[in-house]
């Protein structure tokens, strides 16, 4: 959730291998699945949503969001670990009844919105000690990026991944202070005051 724009609970829960979470390369607007490809290391994973996928999907309707390969400090990449959980450590041959990515702990059943948010909180209580739900993640990163003054295009950008509209993630996500709102403008004055204070 933290790698690429953060999208709605109910996208991780339902996350559907082969279905919203596919594994290929897109080529002049045609997916091409990893299994068609002759080199398999050209295939990335996407993230992709029909209308019905989504709270919003007849606004926007189909969606696709390209799963960078990440290369951490330690050297490993995203896709190994997502190799790794799919073969291994997911375990679901015998024990799903479901073909979703994620899946219970103690019962491998697909999981609901409630024990997505379970997990995400516990995950952010017992590395920082503040339980973050899924939705104030999302704050979180609208309100990360206005503090960083992103350019208008990067915010529009994360508003179509996150699925609404430039409005929406002004007045519901972006929760910054007053004084983080108006911060920009006062950088901008030093800066123009010291280059007519240096000019004159």
């Amino acid at each position: 959730m933290t790698l690429i724009p953060t999208d709605r609970a109910r996208t991780y829960y339902e996350l559907e291998m082969g279905r919203t979470l596919v594994h290929g390369i897109i080529k002049d607007s045609i997916f091409i699945s990893a299994d068609k490809l002759e080199d398999k290391t050209e295939a990335f994973w996407y993230i992709h949503l029909l209308p019905n996928d989504y709270k919003t999907g007849k606004i926007y309707k189909e969606y696709w969001g390209k799963i960078d390969n990440v290369v951490f400090k330690d050297g490993k990449k995203l896709y190994e670990y997502i190799d790794r959980w799919i073969n291994k450590e997911r375990e679901c041959e015998q024990k799903c009844n479901h073909n979703k990515f994620f899946r219970g702990t103690q019962n491998y059943d697909a999981l609901k919105s409630q024990d997505w948010s379970l997990r995400i909180r516990k995950i952010f209580e017992t590395e920082t000690g503040v339980p973050v739900t899924p939705k104030e993640l999302r704050k979180i990163y609208i309100t990360y990026l206005a503090n960083q003054h992103v350019d208008d295009a990067t915010l529009k950008g994360a508003a179509y991944a996150m699925h609404h509209s430039s409005r929406m993630q002004q007045s519901i996500y972006n929760s910054q202070t007053v004084l983080e709102k108006v911060q920009p403008i006062y950088e901008y004055n030093k800066r123009m005051y010291q280059d007519f204070f240096s000019n004159s």
